[in-house]
């Protein structure tokens, strides 16, 4: 039985992937600046509880988990190398000011990382790319030379278990070693090479990114593409204006204070 997606995904889904992209830079770089805990905090919280509505729970527990040692040896870099008045915790003295840039640094690799993960969650590579193809105007060579890379990349597993399901049968105990993951790895590089070659030639013999061509005009934006926009850059105003007016908003200059 399958399990029902989470009630934001079909809605986002559906939404353009160059949109979508366009605002996870956005929302990235603007962040950047930012440095205190509440604020960085704040939107991390906010993105992380509609990540949740979009993806599932158990494929972001696993996202966090590998990010978990990145984000925690931040914490522990800063209050551990930042002067500062101190505080005392379980015997050890930590640094007020290096924990408040490390909570705020962590937060915003973990607002981004998040950010990232409902984007490419949601959107489906071959869409994603000509998405960029018609929004962005990423040139059509490069648009379906990505293409073709993201078919070969996402049948490599595939590829990759026939290979090892092969040698298992023919050599029940040479079917291990560094010398079989050699032949392996050889023999997946090989496969590979010559399924983008086809792939290639199959792309010049459709005219594809030969010439100028003529490509089908792309989808117009959707109310729900706008809605998206507006609703994310009023609600990173809205934190960022509340920082501000509480006083507790900190751009560069809190790194070395």
């Amino acid at each position: 039985m399958s399990r029902a997606a989470p009630p934001l995904e079909p809605w986002l889904r559906e939404r353009d992937p160059a949109v979508k992209l366009g605002l996870a830079l956005a929302v990235s770089t603007a962040v950047l600046p930012l440095t205190d805990p509440v604020t960085t905090s704040s939107l991390y919280l906010l993105a992380l509880a509609a990540t949740l509505l979009a993806v599932p729970a158990r494929v972001v527990v696993r996202a966090h988990a590998a990010f978990a040692p990145f984000v925690v040896g931040i914490v522990v870099v800063n209050v551990l190398t930042r002067p500062g008045p101190s505080l005392t915790l379980a015997g050890l003295d930590i640094s007020r000011h290096g924990l408040a840039v490390g909570v705020a640094l962590a937060a915003r690799a973990l607002l981004i990382a998040t950010i990232a993960l409902a984007v490419t969650r949601t959107s489906e590579p071959a869409a994603t790319i000509l998405s960029l193809r018609d929004r962005a105007r990423l040139p059509a060579e490069a648009a379906y030379a990505l293409l073709t890379a993201s078919r070969v990349l996402a049948g490599l597993p595939a590829v990759w278990h026939s290979i090892r399901t092969a040698q298992a049968s023919r050599l029940p105990r040479g079917g291990r070693g560094p010398r079989a993951l050699g032949r392996a790895a050889f023999t997946l590089l090989v496969t590979s090479l010559r399924r983008s070659e086809r792939m290639a030639i199959s792309l010049e013999t459709r005219g594809l990114g030969t010439g100028p061509g003529a490509a089908a005009a792309p989808p117009p934006l959707t109310a729900g593409d706008r809605w998206l926009v507006v609703v994310v850059v009023l609600v990173g105003a809205v934190v960022v204006v509340a920082g501000a007016l509480g006083g507790w908003l900190r751009g560069p200059g809190y790194l070395t204070g």
